[in-house]
């Protein structure tokens, strides 16, 4: 007979699956909920419904947070062991309730451990909900392109035609003027549609999106599109980006600040300009290592090289200021299909370029993957060679 609150995930019965929480953890006593919680976690190990799965992590993340606590002894406390909460730190979070859980089992139940556990069990559910979404993405044949890294040259920044015309030379360039309405979710639950989508429950993706347009009651005669861009050309080799309403400006003179978003004010139009695909992971390719390709880890990138070339060495250039160190992987592959590890290591703030030599391999795509990065969230790398004859070989040294 499965518990209680498993029937209410596994249930079609909308009685029974919209049950309160608050409900069967108010009647049980610290022993029940321990109980609860190692169906819980059991049932989220074998479960492979991925809406089941998330919805017990977040039962576990609630229980931990704020149903246990109240129902222990007073002032039961405990340490967190180091090295869970360094998996906590990395964002490993399976190895981090393995460690937590263990600790939970020999010494049991306690405040400390039991924030541990919430906060675990909390971004592991949004994680596991990013890795399907980021998968479904992926999957979808016309989104490949953003994935897949060849030269900057195949996927060029253009400016149309009408925005380079002019009379004469000391006038401006034509202005594009875009408006736009905002967008709004209006969504039964607070969440957006594309996590139910990316589950197995549709069902639950009741989302009205809605563009709504403002206006001032007594001054606009009628509401109109509140969000307004302009784009210029403008005879300077800079980005100048502009906010009338924070009256605040920057000169981008490099591609590597625009992913400086703490500098100004200005970080909305930055992330703008990156979706526009500045900072792709093309970058990777072009010879500058002022410019960024960047992503939420855990991330990958595959780079096509067009050919097969018989490589010995790859060197992989990160973004790491004295207080960052990453934790990547390298795989080839000589099909373009399936892809063999080649070298999974932390990397070295000192190093300019993360050095992998190997045996002679052939090679005609290359797979980066950022797993943990120790300060931030993201994958900083700016460039990657790969070398049939390393460098250093061909100078004799």
């Amino acid at each position: 007979m499965p518990h209680e609150l498993i029937e209410m995930i596994t249930s079609v019965e909308a009685a029974v699956r919209n049950r309160s929480l608050d409900a069967f953890c108010g009647a049980a006593d610290a022993a029940a909920l321990h109980e609860a919680c190692d169906a819980l976690d059991g049932f989220r190990r074998t479960s492979d419904n991925l809406y089941q799965r998330v919805r017990a992590l977040f039962l576990l993340s609630n229980i931990y947070r704020y149903h246990l606590p109240p129902k222990l002894p007073a002032r039961s406390c405990d340490r967190i062991p180091y090295d869970g909460y360094q998996h906590l730190l990395q964002r490993r979070f399976d190895e981090a309730l393995r460690v937590l859980l263990d600790v939970r089992q020999r010494a049991g139940d306690n405040d400390t451990i039991a924030s541990a556990l919430a906060a675990a069990y909390h971004q592991l559910g949004f994680q596991t909900l990013a890795d399907q979404v980021r998968r479904s993405v992926r999957s979808v044949r016309g989104n490949q392109w953003m994935f897949r890294v060849g030269h900057p040259s195949d996927h060029p920044l253009r400016i149309r035609r009408e925005l380079l015309a002019r009379t004469t030379e000391r006038e401006r360039f034509p202005v594009l003027w875009e408006r736009t309405p905002v967008r709004m979710d209006l969504s039964h639950s607070a969440w957006s549609d594309i996590f139910f989508l990316g589950m197995d429950f549709p069902e639950g993706a009741r989302v009205l999106n809605v563009s709504v347009d403002l206006g001032v009651r007594g001054r606009d005669a009628e509401p109109r599109p509140p969000i307004e861009v302009f784009l210029r050309v403008i005879d300077e080799p800079v980005l100048r980006l502009a906010s009338v309403d924070l009256r605040a400006r920057a000169d981008i003179r490099s591609l590597a600040e625009v992913f400086d978003f703490a500098k100004d004010y200005l970080g909305l139009l930055k992330a703008g300009l990156i979706a526009a695909g500045i900072g792709t992971p093309a970058n990777l390719l072009d010879g500058v290592v002022s410019a960024y390709a960047s992503q939420k880890c855990p991330c990958e990138w595959t780079i096509v090289l067009g050919k097969v070339y018989r490589l010995q060495e790859i060197r992989l250039h990160l973004y790491v200021p004295t207080t960052y160190s990453y934790h990547y992987g390298i795989a080839t592959s000589s099909d373009g299909r399936k892809f063999v590890p080649l070298a999974e290591r932390t990397s070295d703030r000192n190093a300019k370029f993360e050095q992998i030599r190997f045996e002679a391999r052939p090679v005609v795509a290359i797979k980066v993957l950022g797993m943990a990065s120790t300060r931030s969230k993201m994958f900083y790398a700016t460039e990657l060679e790969a070398h049939c004859i390393p460098p250093d070989v061909v100078a004799g040294r």
